[in-house]
């Protein structure tokens, strides 16, 4: 994918829920993701969609009457990882999201208390996957590492 591609929010908005979808399983390996961005893309730049939004607000804040421009730009990206292959693996985190009792809920009318709690546990998580090695994360902890990896800009 091409760093000109989500330059604008228009363009980002146009991607299909297919293509999202296998960006974000993408992301979920950041190293590769990182390497992919960095070492392939013109810009040499990690694609981060808040980076993005973040730049544009700035750009219309103090150049209201200058567009900001997309530069369209062919690229031949080949990821590092098998992204067909990593797409199926989440099948089985997508059913279990549908089954588990988030996933029914008004999230707007559930308290901060219970967002910050699950935030605590998946630092408390990370903290000790770190020293001790391999875990296996709760749902939540895995639905919160899931959301930290959209992210790639807040973890380098």
């Amino acid at each position: 994918m091409a760093y000109q591609a989500f330059t604008t929010e228009r363009q980002q908005q146009k991607l299909p829920w297919q293509i999202e979808w296998i960006w974000h399983v993408h992301r979920l390996h950041p190293v590769a993701y990182s390497n992919d961005c960095i070492n392939q893309l013109p810009d040499h730049k990690v694609v981060d969609k808040n980076y993005i939004r973040s730049s544009m607000k700035k750009h219309q804040h103090y150049h209201s009457f200058v567009p900001f421009k997309s530069t369209k730009h062919r690229s031949t990206f080949v990821p590092s990882l098998d992204l067909a292959s990593a797409v199926l693996r989440q099948i089985d985190f997508l059913q279990k999201f549908q089954k588990h009792n988030l996933f029914a809920m008004n999230l707007q009318r559930m308290g901060r208390d219970l967002f910050e709690k699950m935030v605590q546990n998946y630092v408390s998580f990370v903290r000790l996957a770190n020293n001790n090695g391999i875990i296996v994360p709760t749902f939540e902890i895995d639905l919160m590492w899931h959301t930290h990896m959209r992210f790639p800009s807040s973890y380098q």
